[in-house]
């Protein structure tokens, strides 16, 4: 699960394939709920039930599932098989900020440390969707860190975030935190 992550979040950075960051990411997603939960910790979803008690584990799952569902089956093989144009209508990159957030936060509700990239990644998040959050004290740290990001292009939003990693890579304190998985995005 760490290497799909990785990978996925170095996709993402990359600007690379969002169809591969999403199939990873999706891919690591259950296994990152079921550790958090074997740890006994809150998990996304667990947050997203007790913010929105109308919602059921099931809408949750069918929402997160919208574009995963249809990229890991190939349909019913009467239409073209593989064709998933209709079926991705909507998915974009900005479809994997929430993916990558939500599976990052599980694994490290887990009890899992976090690399440089994701730390950086999850305050960024919390400039680029302050509507989700429930108290302003991370938009307040994302906006001390990377400025306003909502009026940005999303090349220079993203780019924001690679300068924030650039910046922050050889802080010494950042890396001898038992926070902080010193290890690179993708394993060898």
């Amino acid at each position: 699960m760490r290497r799909q992550l990785g990978v996925a979040t170095q996709l993402f950075l990359d600007d690379f394939d969002p169809i591969s960051v999403h199939c990873l990411a999706c891919s690591a997603a259950e296994h990152a709920s079921h550790l958090a939960n074997e740890a006994t910790a809150k998990t996304f979803n667990n947050h997203i039930l007790e913010t929105f008690p109308d919602l059921r584990l099931g809408d949750i799952r069918k929402l997160r599932n919208q574009y995963w569902t249809p990229m890991k089956h190939s349909g019913d093989l009467k239409g073209a098989p593989f064709d998933l144009s209709d079926k991705l209508a909507g998915f974009e990159d900005h479809t994997n900020d929430h993916m990558l957030f939500v599976v990052w936060h599980d694994y490290s509700a887990a009890g899992f440390s976090l690399p440089l990239e994701v730390q950086c990644f999850q305050v960024w998040y919390y400039g680029m969707y302050p509507e989700n959050l429930s108290s302003k004290d991370g938009f307040n740290k994302s906006l001390k860190l990377f400025g306003p990001l909502d009026a940005l292009s999303r090349a220079k939003q993203k780019q924001k975030l690679k300068d924030c990693i650039a910046a922050h890579s050889g802080d010494i304190e950042i890396f001898q935190s038992l926070k902080t998985d010193p290890r690179r995005l993708v394993l060898r």
